[in-house]
């Protein structure tokens, strides 16, 4: 194995930790943006306001 294919590795493996760091980010953002939606509803509901 030469310092190549070591690089290769290396640089192959930091980008499946960015990839999988940008995944969670994604969820992350997206179960705030779903709770930001359901607290919405929720003052919707209390309020008997009806959006069509």
């Amino acid at each position: 194995m030469d310092t190549q294919d070591v690089e290769t590795g290396v640089d192959d493996e930091n980008e499946r930790v960015e990839e999988k760091l940008a995944e969670e980010i994604d969820e992350e953002e997206l179960r705030a943006k779903e709770h930001g939606i359901a607290e919405l509803l929720t003052e919707l509901h209390e309020t008997d306001e009806v959006i069509l």
